[in-house]
């Protein structure tokens, strides 16, 4: 963790300026591409440290020279030994770079946004979707709890709030419903002339 840098990067990224998702301009903070490549190497040691958790504790239980009475004992003391502790630090940098990735993600389509043709929703709807969908389904790979319910009140705290107030400043707009109204027509119009070459 000292190699990679790992505190003085979440330090950044809780220090960074800026992070409310209706500011304009770019971020000030960390690079989200070179976050997420953390991302991904810490998620490798958390499964990793999942499977040796999981092993050692199968093979502790499994001890026939050890007092059976002793053997709650000895697996708790695994759990909170010294490793344990280096995992949960290393989950709480994952839940600090997740996160961070989640948000500056979700303002780049918030600031991106553009009508879709043929569409009934403009393109942040669908694209802050599969940010939310990509964060929380690395988190659920993890097989760490803490880290899934942290990533999942991350993201249910982002809809709520900053994203919820950027879609009503987008309601706002003049002349988008009619927009995408007119939009939805076409999709319509061509899902109803693509139904006779469905049909079986």
């Amino acid at each position: 963790m000292e190699f990679r840098k790992l505190a003085r990067l979440a330090s950044d990224i809780n220090n960074s300026p800026n992070l409310n998702l209706l500011a304009g301009g770019a971020s000030e903070g960390p690079d989200p591409r070179e976050v997420e490549l953390y991302v991904e190497e810490i998620l490798s040691l958390m499964q990793l440290g999942e499977d040796y958790t999981e092993f050692m504790v199968s093979k502790i239980k499994s001890l026939t020279s050890v007092d059976a009475e002793l053997l709650p004992r000895a697996t708790k003391a695994f759990r909170n030994g010294s490793f344990s502790k280096v995992i949960q630090d290393v989950t709480g940098f994952y839940v600090i770079l997740e996160g961070f990735f989640m948000v500056e993600n979700v303002r780049k389509a918030i600031r991106i946004d553009e009508h879709v043709p043929d569409s009934l929703t403009t393109s942040m709807v669908d694209d802050v979707f599969y940010v939310l969908q990509s964060c929380l389904r690395r988190a659920i790979s993890t097989s760490n709890i803490s880290s899934v319910i942290a990533v999942l009140s991350n993201a249910g705290s982002l809809l709520a709030n900053d994203y919820h107030e950027a879609l009503q400043q987008k309601i706002r707009e003049p002349n988008l419903g009619a927009r995408l109204f007119l939009g939805g027509i076409g999709c319509i119009k061509t899902m109803v002339d693509l139904k006779p070459n469905l049909a079986y």
